[in-house]
């Protein structure tokens, strides 16, 4: 039989021809892959900062009906419904802010469920074991709930069935000076401030913002809680949550789910990385300063916690204005103090 002419003949793909197509399809996915993340990334960002509008609204929702924003979180005296803010042994554990306004995010039915005359846990196992001080009763069940409203989708450790959070409501600003209260040695650990929204016992009015809703910081975004797993095998399963109420162990006391405009934001870091709650403790002993941020006073030292996100270049505020801001981590740093304490004179002008 003859041959079938060359212009009739099927005719494949050669090695070189393959290799070529392979490297486009390579150069396309390297090309689109960023983008691809970048539009993730965007996306979440844009649920995270939701998130925060969602309980600025609440917090404001709570204020219309309470005349008063809550307290950061409740720490009570036997007896009382208050005890100053260096009491830190011999109390009850009462809600945080977290947990006071769940009734505002259409949480009602579990709000419902907890005894606000027992203890809140300050930090649990993830096996269920109940919770550090807590009192095995519905509030270390509700504890132990993963609470998505208060979770950044960004956060690695904001992980299905945690109750993780990423929101902590700003009680003050400044250096470690300003801070009501240093636990530890010498004066440079733990530190309790009450110069702005929700601290301590707070009870403030919108009035009392005298440098103007506008300027001041009611909650933010914080990647520096204690996750899962962030303590290593020597206690592999403690973790604080967002329904965690405050660590009263003295010296090495912790204020609740709250920090202070102090520390610039994201500027711990832990071993040459940045430190989070994967990877670092709750307080800063373990940490350093990132170089590249101002350097915070001498005087810091050991800091209960810090602002910051996995987010790059900055983290969300929600305002106590009601809208939400996202801050650059390269703010002036007495700026950033300012804006964290509710009745300083500043900052003029605000974040413009």
């Amino acid at each position: 039989m003859p041959s079938l002419p060359l212009s009739r003949r099927k005719r494949g793909f050669t090695l070189i021809e393959l290799l070529v197509v392979i490297a486009i399809i390579a150069v396309l996915v390297a090309l689109l892959l960023p983008a691809v993340q970048q539009a993730r990334e965007a996306a979440r960002r844009s649920s995270c900062k939701n998130n925060l509008k969602q309980l600025v609204l609440a917090l404001h929702n709570y204020h219309d009906s309470a005349k008063a924003f809550p307290s950061g979180f409740i720490y009570a005296l036997p007896g009382s419904t208050t005890a100053p803010t260096c009491q830190t042994t011999g109390g009850r554990r009462g809600a945080s802010w977290t947990v006071m306004i769940l009734p505002m995010i259409d949480e009602s039915p579990l709000y419902n469920t907890l005894n606000f005359n027992n203890n809140f846990a300050q930090y649990s196992w993830f096996n269920g074991g109940g919770g550090t001080n807590g009192d095995g009763g519905p509030n270390d069940v509700a504890w132990q709930l993963q609470m998505v409203k208060m979770q950044c989708p960004s956060d690695p450790y904001s992980i299905s069935g945690t109750p993780h959070t990423d929101y902590f409501g700003c009680d003050g600003g400044g250096a470690l000076t300003a801070a009501t209260c240093n636990l530890g040695s010498g004066g440079t650990g733990r530190a309790f401030f009450s110069n702005g929204i929700l601290y301590q016992n707070s009870r403030v009015r919108i009035g009392d913002v005298t440098d103007g809703s506008s300027n001041t910081f009611l909650i933010g975004e914080s990647n520096y809680m204690l996750a899962l797993g962030a303590r290593g095998a020597s206690a592999p399963g403690d973790f604080w949550g967002w329904a965690s109420g405050m660590r009263d162990s003295g010296g090495t006391s912790l204020p609740g789910i709250v920090s202070a405009a102090s520390l610039p934001i994201n500027s711990v870091l832990l071993n040459g990385q940045l430190a989070n709650g994967g990877n670092c403790d709750t307080a800063f002993g373990n940490g350093t300063i990132d170089p590249t941020f101002p350097a915070p006073p001498a005087e810091q030292g050991i800091q209960s916690r810090t602002f910051g996100s996995f987010h790059s270049g900055g983290c969300h505020f929600g305002m106590a204005d009601g809208s939400v801001q996202f801050v650059s981590a390269n703010i002036n740093l007495l700026t950033y103090y300012s804006l964290g304490i509710m009745n300083d004179g500043g900052p003029i002008g605000g974040l413009q």
